[in-house]
């Protein structure tokens, strides 16, 4: 329960938006990314 989440800012979340519009892969956009911010992606995509 200690664990630390924090927000993605305004110009992260445009990157990101950028990205899926290239049609870039998830995968490949969380490692691009890294850490938690890509694994988050990676999370919340899964069904």
């Amino acid at each position: 329960m200690g664990e630390h989440y924090s927000h993605l800012s305004l110009a992260e979340r445009r990157v990101i938006d950028e990205m899926f519009q290239a049609s870039i892969p998830v995968r490949e956009i969380a490692a691009r990314l890294g850490g938690i911010a890509g694994r988050s992606i990676v999370r919340s995509t899964q069904s």
